[in-house]
Parts: C-alpha cells; sequence; structure tokens
C-alpha cells in the first residue's frame, strides 16, 4: 500500500504548524489531519507531548507572518512507516524580519498516515 505521506502532505503539515491562528483550538483542528494524539517531538535536545507542541506551536504562529517552505529531499518508507525530509523554510516574522533555516525531519507515522514521532534538527541559515 502506498503511503500518503507525500513531498504535499510534509509540506502542507510544517505550514499547519507554522501558520494561522495561534488559537489552541485552531492548532489542534489544523493538526488533526497530520498527527496522533499520541504524538511526540524532540527537537533541540527537548521531547514535547503533543499538549506541550501545541503550546510551542501558538508561539511560533503568533511570530509568523509568512512562510514559504522548499522540500530539498524526501524518503518514505512506508512498509517501517518512516521517513525523512530536507527542507528549507524562509519565514517573515510578526517584526517583518526575514530567517531562512534548513531543517532535517525524521518521523514515524501510523497506519493512517498520522505522525506519531518526529525528530527535528534545524540550523539557521539567514
Amino acid at each position: 500500500m502506498a503511503s500518503k505521506v507525500t513531498k504535499e502532505y510534509v509540506e502542507s503539515f510544517i505550514r499547519a504548524c507554522s501558520t494561522g491562528s495561534p488559537s489552541h483550538d485552531d492548532i489542534r483542528r489544523d493538526l488533526r489531519a497530520f498527527v496522533s494524539p499520541l504524538f511526540v517531538q524532540e527537537r533541540g535536545g527537548v521531547r514535547s507531548n503533543y499538549v506541550e507542541t501545541v503550546d510551542r506551536l501558538s508561539a511560533v504562529r503568533d511570530d509568523t507572518e509568512s512562510l514559504d517552505v522548499h522540500i530539498l529531499d524526501l524518503v518514505v518508507n512506508a512498509k517501517d512507516r518512516s521517513m525523512a525530509c530536507r527542507h528549507t523554510a524562509t519565514v517573515r516574522r510578526a517584526d517583518h524580519v526575514f530567517v531562512k533555516w534548513e531543517v532535517a525531519l525524521f518521523g514515524e507515522f501510523n497506519d493512517e498516515g498520522r505522525f506519531v514521532r518526529m525528530y527535528e534538527m534545524a540550523k539557521k541559515v539567514i
């Protein structure tokens, strides 16, 4: 069976995390298609459960005016329900400053294609 985790799906997931209303209810609604309620994220040495991730994304969304995402590499192993992605994200913050990131994501997803675990490494490029 083919995985629904495609380039477009991952890009939509990244946009759902970073843009939109900072309301916790809106974030949960937007993430519903992409992540399991059992979702765990590790980034910068910090592990966050679903609730903690929603809290963090509220601040991210509040500070993001616009986002331009380019998926550079995506490898999906449907059998093992895992993926690796490398992308750039150019963010225009609320203070109108542009920041560009290069990001590596390593994820695991369930039978529905919803992420249950995500490991993120990011490096500011400019």
